[in-house]
């Protein structure tokens, strides 16, 4: 066991001195844009897409199919998906159904390491990381509520080179694991809120880094 572990650390010594600096960064931030697109991400006054303008939805889709082409490879089989489905939320769905995206985003210290391949075109990453996303939903009783769970994922992704930049071509393998626990946050994600505008007020008071452990992604 413990040389296999000595074998895996020197082959990922290797792999980022072969890859670089310069270049493990470039990686990861490609990684970390492919994982902050947002589906069916709008801005309105009344948390739907009814009050938008044709132009307005249309500037929404134009702007998620740029992130997706510029943060996910061709071959990706989610980036024709995700499309289709953006479009759907937009367009149709989110005319009538409340399901707000207010934030998200890593919290606390990524760790992360890079192997390479041996076509020097792609490589492997594994990460561990903490994630948060915050929703206003109108769940099935027509009650508006907060959803904002706090995970910490693990991850294993293959990265590709393609038009000069690092994209995503293929998750291999993720774990998710709640890790919401703060009382605080746990009772306005609990709570029910009578208009929209109300909950919106109410996400602004969620803490989410209070959640996290900032030393768990070294284990």
């Amino acid at each position: 066991m413990k040389t296999t572990r000595k074998k895996a650390f020197a082959a990922i010594l290797i792999g980022l001195l072969l890859i670089g600096v310069i270049a493990a960064k470039d990686i990861w931030d490609a990684f970390v844009g492919s994982q902050s697109i947002e589906l069916g991400y709008f801005e309105s006054e009344n948390g739907k897409t009814d009050t938008l303008t044709e132009e307005e939805i249309q500037s929404y889709i134009d702007n998620f199919n740029a992130q997706m082409d510029r943060y996910y490879a061709r071959d990706n089989v989610c980036l024709p998906q995700y499309k289709d489905q953006n479009e759907f939320l937009l367009r149709e769905a989110y005319k009538e159904d409340l399901d707000y995206c207010v934030d998200g985003g890593m919290l606390g210290i990524p760790i992360f390491w890079i192997v390479p391949h041996l076509d020097g075109k792609s490589v492997e990453l594994h990460a561990n990381y903490h994630f948060w996303r915050c929703w206003v939903e109108e769940n099935e009783n027509g009650e508006i509520e907060i959803v904002a769970p706090v995970c910490r994922e693990s991850i294993s992704a293959t990265m590709v080179r393609e038009d000069g930049q690092w994209k995503l071509q293929k998750t291999n393998n993720m774990h998710m694991e709640d890790c919401r626990k703060d009382e605080h946050n746990v009772k306005i994600c609990n709570a029910t809120y009578e208009t929209f505008e109300d909950a919106l007020a109410a996400t602004k008071d969620l803490q989410p880094w209070k959640d996290i452990n900032l030393f768990i992604n070294l284990f």
